[in-house]
């Protein structure tokens, strides 16, 4: 790995950051690549990405703000082979990642920056789950995929796996849940262009495939489909909410307003608007506390 920083903008082109590298974090050299401002940030690391996905070096250059390019870099300069793309597009900042892993594994958490919804308590702000990162590759290119690790499923406890026929089926399903702290997985199949709703301790989590969106609390982030399938996760703790769209393509972040911090009787639901609509999957867990 090879940390970066960026130049101030006055020394390089209007627009742009050039990064430098340094081998002892005390002298630095400006090399020749040049980035977005929107990549400037205090955050800013070249990882090596050696996944099975990759027949050659990849680099992934991932900025503070979950912006991220894939490109090659041969030790001096970055070349870009994508356009910057967003990794979480809700509460989620300065992110580290773990190296060293068993089986080349890179695991990421982040920063839910706030502050967060936590009267009577010595903190005010807190860290994502932890999530594995991966590295694809598709029609446009190297795509990263961002999902909770393995491990969280070991606080698992009443688990329900099902494919309802009616919403009906899946909400008496639901409602078994209880403790407010869940992991969430649903594959629906859409046939029209109407939204989907889940319903989370009365907070609407909107579906809308007419412009390939999902929304939540005033924050929107984007997914793919192809021939109207949907697939989300969603993991609902005390004070967050952290959703993971199409197998971790993009996700979305939030904290959960005050209210809603003791979360003993926090109901989920589903509604479809779309009347011919299904569910291809259902799976859901309650959690238990870590603590």
């Amino acid at each position: 790995e090879v940390l970066t920083l960026s130049l101030p903008p006055s020394s390089v082109p209007s627009g742009l950051s050039r990064a430098c590298s340094s081998l002892s974090l005390g002298h630095w050299q400006a090399s020749h690549s040049l980035f977005e401002q929107a990549f400037l940030s205090s955050a800013m690391v070249l990882h090596r990405a050696q996944f099975e996905a990759a027949v050659r070096a990849v680099w992934v250059f991932y900025a503070a703000n979950c912006r991220y390019l894939i490109g090659s870099f041969d030790g001096k300069t970055f070349h870009p082979e994508t356009e910057p793309r967003m990794l979480d597009f809700g509460q989620f900042y300065a992110s580290q990642t773990f190296n060293n892993v068993a089986n080349g594994r890179r695991i990421q958490i982040g920063w839910l920056n706030g502050p967060g919804p936590y009267p009577n308590t010595p903190f005010n702000q807190q860290m994502s789950v932890p999530c594995d990162l991966k590295l694809i590759k598709g029609g446009d290119g190297y795509t990263i995929l961002r999902q909770p690790s393995l491990e969280i499923e070991a606080l698992h406890r009443l688990k329900i796996v099902a494919v309802p026929q009616t919403v009906t089926e899946a909400n008496t399903l639901l409602a078994k849940l209880k403790g407010g702290i869940y992991d969430l997985e649903f594959a629906f199949q859409f046939v029209h262009d109407t939204p989907i709703h889940i319903t989370i301790g009365g907070h609407k989590l909107v579906v809308t495939p007419a412009d390939k969106s999902v929304s939540f609390l005033g924050k929107s982030a984007p997914f793919s489909t192809t021939n109207g399938k949907v697939l989300l996760r969603i993991l609902v703790d005390r004070s967050s909410v952290e959703i993971f769209l199409m197998q971790g393509e993009t996700s979305l972040s939030a904290y959960l307003p005050t209210s809603n911090t003791l979360p003993k009787d926090r109901k989920i639901s589903v509604k479809f608007l779309d009347k011919d609509a299904n569910f291809e999957l259902l799976r859901a867990a309650e959690m238990k506390s870590t603590w």
